[in-house]
């Protein structure tokens, strides 16, 4: 198992923070292997065991995750204690011992830390959510919630789908600054740079250039390493990227 763990995060030793790829589990093709996501038709025992090594690997167990199940919207819960929620793209919380995430197949997984304020978040932002400025909605719930300073946090914006791949259309492409997206191939569809999108838009919100780093990698151009739902027709694993403050 080989998770990504952003350089941003390592000088501070009270934080954990990854997001997995699909290598480590037991499920099997399609879902090989270290599928995550129960919104799958993979065997729900299989994807268990593979949280419980993905957590396990990290140093914590089922019981001390929050998770919700997403609907590519804008909403933030603020984490009080471990467990599934319904209905949430992005977690927060200043609690110690909880690893709060989000699950991802090309959407952007965003992780978030205030070492000031000792507080953490976890956005899934995909186009719609983008569109809908999760992350900005993020920002401010941190600083409404607990006094956080954008100029005091250091964001992750991990592994997606590149702008090499994410081919959207014109109605999509319109919902973000022309700079971020260019015509391709197939006329009437653009290419379209979330990651770029997403880093603007917290520098929008007071967050600092120089802390942020963005993962080079893409989803859907590498099969063998990540779960793509864009590159497999949508018959893919998930994968999750997480935080927690030890």
């Amino acid at each position: 198992m080989n998770p990504i763990r952003p350089e941003i995060f390592h000088p501070y030793l009270n934080l954990i923070a990854a997001q997995s790829t699909r290598e480590g589990g037991i499920s099997p093709v399609p879902y090989d292997s270290l599928n995550l996501g129960n919104s799958t038709n993979d065997n729900p025992e299989n994807v268990d065991q593979n949280r419980h090594r993905f957590f396990s690997h990290l140093g914590y167990r089922l019981s001390q995750v929050a998770l919700s199940r997403q609907i590519h919207g804008s909403s933030i819960l603020k984490v009080e204690m471990p467990g599934i929620y319904d209905g949430f793209d992005a977690l927060m919380t200043n609690q110690t011992g909880i690893l709060i995430g989000v699950s991802i197949a090309d959407c952007a997984p965003i992780l978030l830390h205030d070492p000031k304020k000792q507080v953490i978040a976890a956005v899934h932002a995909g186009w719609r959510g983008a569109k809908d400025k999760i992350l900005s909605k993020t920002i401010i719930a941190l600083h409404a919630q607990y006094g956080s300073n954008p100029a005091d946090i250091l964001m992750f914006i991990g592994a997606c789908i590149g702008s090499e791949k994410f081919e959207v259309g014109e109605e999509v492409a319109e919902a973000f600054d022309p700079l971020f997206s260019r015509e391709s191939k197939i006329q009437g569809k653009f290419l379209l740079d979330l990651k770029s999108a997403l880093a603007k838009e917290a520098e929008e919100n007071g967050v600092k250039r120089d802390k942020v780093e963005i993962s080079t990698e893409c989803t859907a151009s590498s099969p063998d390493r990540f779960f793509s739902h864009r590159k497999s027709g949508g018959i893919t694993g998930r994968m999750l990227a997480v935080i927690g403050l030890k």
